[in-house]
């Protein structure tokens, strides 16, 4: 209870100063200048699911067989080279580079790497050290875009920013994980490239069906309205997202002590706890944004937002049973039975496809908001079923 206190505590810190960004952003460069974000943080985010197969999206499953700083290495070189392939790939697509596709490179590097440090933290309980690396990062984009000037930073400074922030944190993460690192062994290198294609190719086909579940309408967003539409909406998902932190944050902690805990018992029961804490959490964040005025977030934001408020209220009900759907799919990637996390997530972007593309051209951003909250609420359908099947045949032994 101690460690999600502090870890509420310092995503409340997290999501204020998120908000702050949100805001100045939003404020300043306007829907176009957020649509521009937007489409960059969707290819990295993208490229990021290829770059945890080795790293992030197996960390607990390899720390419990190899030492932290062969992960380390062998996480951040696939990471290098997948972002290599990209760039190369798009100058063939192309025939030439711009600077959008290496900042969308180079800010997948960094996070892929953040996040490899980050739950390497979580691993070892390092907790305060995570929170504090956690506060740290938007806290330097924000220090970064006020030294500036408020109403002189352009698109590329908030590149520039988000970049040096990444830096920095995962400098942080090093003084914390220098300690745990242990000696690098090359010879091993092999034997964790094995073991995470075996093992993390799967978790991360469900990671690639999630990215597509949950992007897809930027894509048919961008392909039919202007760039301004696709920066709305693009906030609305960056504030979803913010709220998420929480949920995020307990599920990555139910994740590392569900790997290391035999007891099916124990693990169920800490699960449900889990999944009440994260529901009750995302309501506290949903009720607050929705208890401010409309008038407030056209003040804050500038006119070209004026919706939000209205999409918020729109997307809450998904956004809270997805909130609880997170933590199961945590707790089953723990667990190893990530085939059931690809299945949910299947559902949902099967959904998303097959209707995205019929309403959100009519609709706009309520076919966007609705198009994703279904499938949200298909995958949390899907996931409460196998943790139910899951439960009660453990029960039966």
């Amino acid at each position: 209870m101690k460690r999600i206190l502090s870890t509420f505590l310092a995503n409340v810190f997290s999501v204020v100063i998120s908000f702050l960004l949100l805001i100045i952003t939003a404020k300043h460069l306007g829907a176009v200048g957020r649509g521009v974000i937007s489409l960059v943080a969707v290819q990295s985010t993208i490229l990021q699911v290829f770059c945890g197969v080795i790293g992030a999206g197996i960390i607990y499953l390899l720390s419990a067989k190899y030492r932290y700083g062969n992960i380390i290495l062998l996480s951040y070189c696939w990471s290098f080279i997948i972002n290599i392939i990209y760039v190369i790939v798009i100058y063939f697509l192309k025939g030439s580079l711009d600077r959008t596709t290496f900042y969308i490179a180079f800010i997948s590097f960094l996070a892929s790497g953040y996040t490899v440090n980050s739950l390497l933290l979580i691993n070892v309980s390092k907790i305060l050290a995570y929170n504090i690396i956690k506060l740290v990062q938007p806290l330097l984009i924000l220090g970064i875009l006020l030294l500036i000037g408020i109403s002189k930073f352009h698109v590329n400074d908030y590149f520039n920013s988000l970049i040096a922030s990444y830096i920095i944190s995962i400098g942080i993460s090093f003084v914390f994980l220098k300690n745990v690192m242990g000696k690098i062994e090359l010879h091993v290198l092999p034997d964790i490239f094995k073991f995470s294609m075996k093992y993390g190719g799967l978790n991360q086909l469900s990671n690639t069906i999630q990215a597509v579940n949950y992007r897809f309408s930027f894509f048919i967003l961008n392909k039919n309205f202007s760039l301004s539409v696709l920066g709305v909406f693009g906030l609305l998902i960056t504030l979803i997202d913010t709220i998420w932190l929480f949920c995020a944050t307990v599920s990555m902690l139910l994740y590392s002590d569900v790997s290391k805990e035999e007891n099916p018992a124990k693990n169920f029961i800490l699960t449900e706890k889990t999944a009440i804490i994260s529901a009750i959490g995302t309501c506290l964040f949903i009720a607050f944004g929705l208890l401010l005025p409309n008038s407030v977030y056209v003040y804050v934001l500038s006119k070209d937002f004026i919706e939000i408020k209205s999409l918020l209220l729109l997307f809450a009900p998904a956004t809270i049973i997805f909130s609880v759907g997170k933590v199961i799919a945590h707790y089953f990637s723990g667990r190893g039975l990530v085939k059931w996390n690809v299945f949910s997530s299947l559902g949902g972007a099967i959904f998303a496809i097959s209707i995205g593309i019929i309403i959100i051209p009519y609709w706009g951003l309520k076919g966007a908001v609705l198009t994703n909250s279904f499938a949200y609420i298909i995958s949390s359908i899907i996931l409460f079923y196998y943790y139910r099947s899951e439960k009660k045949n453990a029960v039966l032994k």
